[in-house]
């Protein structure tokens, strides 16, 4: 598994559940550096720690963030 991930990948960090989808942005020895899909976010992450993320998954997280997107949303349009 530590070979598979590369520069580009879609992964979640295990450690915190996967609750952030990640793009690979570079590989600097063990360390990944990542970017958010989704949320603007950078991070770092050992390799170990990480697992690709499959594009059913994927899915369902952009659906489930667009859901909290539009209950926010609406709750402005009050």
């Amino acid at each position: 598994m530590l070979n598979r991930i590369k520069q580009g990948d879609l992964v979640g960090r295990k450690s915190y559940g996967k609750d952030i989808v990640f793009t690979v942005n570079r590989i600097i020895d063990n360390t990944v550096i990542l970017k958010g899909l989704y949320e603007r976010i950078e991070a770092d992450s050992e390799i170990s720690d990480l697992e690709l993320i499959e594009k059913s998954e994927i899915k369902q997280y952009l659906n489930k963030a667009n859901r909290e997107i539009n209950k926010i949303l609406s709750r402005n349009d009050r």
